[in-house]
């Protein structure tokens, strides 16, 4: 409120939406309102504590130095290791509980009950995860056939996806053998020549920044590059479909 040359004027400043709730705070680097459970900045790729709010060093800590949260827990469905504050285990697909419907502590790790009121948790997995563990064929044909580079793109994004989690030579062959088929669609085998780039990019430690609108710049970026190559190739007598 001030006064200048007689007048009243009020200004009426909105509450901070961050600041009101609970479960979120601004990240400790960038200010970006952020959720605790995540653990990460979505904007900068800030790594805090779930639980305090601290900024870690790397996430590769074991434990909060700030409140002495430990950062990971077994999964008590399949003793999958996850992050604190998770929402489901990336292995088994089991929802954890993180707000208590009794007495709304919060939860970060996945206890069967509630240590503050001792209230009992039922713990499901996601119905997802229960869909593709029924019928994992036909998830597999209806996805192939939806998807660009169809069910070779599918099996290869799941076997990394496997591998990723827990490497393994199955996974790895099968990551191959997927990239080997897509000859198949294109009548080529230069899918494989990602294989030394990825094993050259394992051996190098490049930071590099979250960008969350990267993406959207770069998308159709790439496309319009494409077209332009598209056209002296096309002179050349090459064929597009």
């Amino acid at each position: 409120m001030s006064d200048e040359g007689g007048g009243v004027e009020l200004i009426l400043l909105r509450e901070d939406a961050v600041v009101e709730r609970p479960d979120t705070l601004r990240c400790p680097s960038c200010g970006t309102g952020v959720s605790y459970n995540d653990g990460i900045c979505s904007a900068c790729g800030q790594v805090f504590c779930p639980g305090c709010g601290h900024a870690l060093e790397s996430d590769e800590d074991e434990s909060c130095p700030a409140c002495g949260l430990a950062l990971s827990f077994e999964c008590p469905a399949c003793g999958f290791p996850v992050a604190a504050g998770a929402r489901l285990c990336p292995e088994c697909s089991l929802l954890f509980v993180r707000r208590c419907p009794a007495c709304q502590a919060r939860i970060l790790d996945g206890p069967p009950a509630c240590p503050e009121c001792g209230a009992e948790f039922v713990l499901e997995q996601r119905a997802s995860a229960t869909i593709f563990a029924a019928a994992p064929g036909l998830v597999l044909l209806v996805g192939g056939s939806s998807v660009e580079y169809w069910w070779p793109a599918v099996i290869l994004g799941l076997a990394v996806w496997s591998y990723c989690k827990r490497p393994t030579w199955t996974a790895a062959v099968i990551a191959l053998l997927a990239l080997a088929s897509l000859w198949f669609i294109n009548r080529n085998l230069w899918a494989l020549a990602s294989v030394p780039l990825l094993l050259v990019a394992s051996r190098l430690d490049l930071p590099m920044p979250r960008l969350r609108w990267a993406f959207y710049a770069y998308y159709p970026l790439h496309l319009a590059a494409l077209w332009l190559i598209r056209i002296p190739m096309s002179k050349a007598g090459y064929l597009f479909f």
